[in-house]
């Protein structure tokens, strides 16, 4: 019956015990198994014992031949006595090793909910782990995505700023060649209303000159009439 008792406290782990557990477990069972066929042994010779003491009672009886088959039967008895002393210390034995194998059990048991717990715990962090990586390789991919677009958009935007910096230059250029035609053009009008102003000063010294040249002619006019009239005057009747 205790031999069952142990193999219950095996069996439900015996597939995850280590080699070495497994052999004490099978070592305390001998034990256990030598120590019990032991006692059965102590037993049946306590019960011969019994037996023999009853027989003996009855020869004691009979006279000295009695008496020297009870010296027998004590001394046998004395044997029986020194083996149960020694059975007893067996059975002691027997029964620090059961305590010390169910230690061990209870030992192993409990390593093993703990290296169990440990696992569970284990899994559930790399669960974590896991899910926490792929929410963060969906965001670096999403940022991936964003400085492709980011970058082309870029692209683009320097293109188009190159372009408007051709444009602006093309256009610097052609506003400092329009400065240069509109000096070009001033410096030609302010030529044009200094040659105007020179022509207006002419024109007034030409109308000038010919206004004194017609009046001039106009008071030798006058004086030839004045002369031709007093001529006439002057020149006596015939």
């Amino acid at each position: 019956m205790f031999v069952n008792s142990y193999e219950s406290l095996a069996a439900p782990g015996s597939g995850d015990l280590s080699p070495f557990y497994a052999e004490q477990v099978f070592q305390l069972n001998c034990y256990v198994n030598e120590a019990l066929l032991f006692e059965q042994i102590v037993e049946n010779k306590l019960e011969s014992l019994k037996d023999l003491l009853q027989e003996t009672q009855v020869v004691s009886e009979n006279g000295w031949q009695a008496m020297l088959n009870e010296e027998k039967l004590l001394e046998k008895l004395s044997l029986y006595e020194e083996q149960l002393q020694l059975m007893k210390k067996v059975l002691e034995e027997k029964f620090q090793i059961e305590r010390a194998g169910k230690a061990l059990l209870d030992r192993i048991l409990n390593e093993k909910s703990e290296a169990l717990r440990k696992a569970l715990e284990y899994e559930r962090c790399l669960g974590d782990a896991e899910r926490e990586c792929t929410h963060w390789r969906t965001e670096c991919e999403s940022a991936q995505e964003a400085y492709q677009s980011v970058s082309v958009n870029l692209q683009t935007k320097t293109k188009e700023l190159e372009k408007l910096e051709q444009k602006f230059h093309e256009a610097d250029g052609e506003k400092t060649a329009l400065r240069a035609r509109l000096a070009a053009t001033l410096q030609e009008s302010e030529a044009a209303k200094n040659g105007q102003d020179q022509l207006r000063n002419e024109l007034a010294q030409l109308q000038a000159h010919i206004e004194q040249r017609d009046s001039s002619m106009l008071t030798h006019l006058n004086l030839n009439k004045m002369l031709s009239e007093a001529s006439n005057n002057t020149t006596p009747d015939i």
